[in-house]
């Protein structure tokens, strides 16, 4: 098959699974033309690694058309259109030592504050904003996840929300505090007559938010609310600080209260859908100070036992 037709179809499946993916698509695109018109058997890792090793691309940039390009040729290796994955070496990731911005409580409610004045006559309404903003601080969800969500993803009665994630078994079903309940509930009553697939955040017209746009809105609604730091724009706080946000602010609560997080962590890594346990520990070096001792201890593997074996544990981890 002609990497045109393949690159159609992918594109195609990736957006029947929900998502916009127009960042991917444009990549695979520049592959497309770098690479030119050539049946998908015969490209080669030395034409892969040409087009990875482009002029100014940095190490982050490089592993993401690594990762974009290897699951194309998954995908095409699993329809059998080639006998092997003709993927180049990758690079090692380089270890980095940006640490995300933990919004404050109240950095938060000036963004929310700051919605009204920063969306007053643009495409997406300020009461949409504020719901995503509130959903992601609420929930933890990933802004690919947010965006992807239909209407129908939503059960108010029983307070709960599926999430559709690529990378973690597919969907995923959590519940949601009384408080976002009722104000997703008041926003979806105020978008009648949509269907239960249109988009639950949509723009004016009812169509699916571009992330690139919601990025830019987020920008000039951070810089409103005088929510940034020193270091330029590479350090500045995202929509996805907001995740990180709500993991660090749930350890504190459970220091604060004396819970045990050897049963709560593992817990909170399925919530937000984290692909491993480790990956959600490392919210525990964000926690403040004030709680180094108790996260030593927390984090000490020969003194915790393994969660796994904790029959309670799984029993309520299989239920969420």
């Amino acid at each position: 098959m002609i990497l045109r037709e393949v690159l159609t179809e992918y594109i195609s499946w990736k957006r029947e699974l929900g998502g916009l993916f127009e960042s991917g698509a444009g990549r695979l695109r520049s592959f497309e033309k770098h690479i030119g018109h050539v049946d998908i058997k015969d490209i080669s890792k030395l034409q892969i690694k040409t087009f990875l090793d482009g002029p100014q691309i940095s190490s982050v940039t490089w592993r993401d058309r690594y990762f974009l390009l290897y699951r194309f040729f998954e995908y095409c290796y699993a329809r059998r259109y080639i006998a092997l994955i003709p993927m180049p070496e990758n690079r090692p990731a380089s270890v980095g030592s940006f640490v995300p911005h933990i919004y404050s409580r109240d950095e938060v409610r000036r963004l929310l504050k700051a919605v009204s004045i920063t969306q007053e006559g643009h495409n997406i309404a300020a009461e949409t904003f504020s719901a995503l903003i509130l959903f992601l601080y609420c929930t933890g969800a990933k802004v690919s996840e947010t965006l992807r969500l239909r209407r129908r993803d939503f059960d108010f009665q029983n307070m709960r929300v599926s999430l559709f994630s690529t990378q973690v078994d597919g969907l995923r079903t959590i519940p949601i505090g009384k408080d976002l309940n009722r104000i997703l509930h008041a926003y979806f009553q105020q978008t009648p007559g949509r269907n239960s697939i249109s988009p639950f955040f949509s723009n004016k017209k009812g169509l699916a938010i571009s992330r690139n746009t919601l990025k830019w809105r987020f920008q000039i609604l951070r810089d409103e609310a005088m929510v940034t730091k020193p270091g330029g724009a590479r350090v500045q706080p995202t929509l996805h600080c907001l995740r990180h946000t709500f993991a660090v602010h749930r350890v504190i609560e459970w220091l604060t209260e004396g819970q045990d997080l050897n049963l709560l962590m593992p817990a909170l890594s399925v919530y937000i859908g984290q692909v491993g346990l480790s990956s959600t520990e490392r919210y525990l070096k964000l926690a403040p100070e004030r709680f180094r001792k108790q996260l030593a201890q927390i984090s000490d593997d020969r003194k915790r036992p393994n969660w796994k074996k904790n029959r309670k544990l799984m029993q309520f981890l299989d239920g969420l």
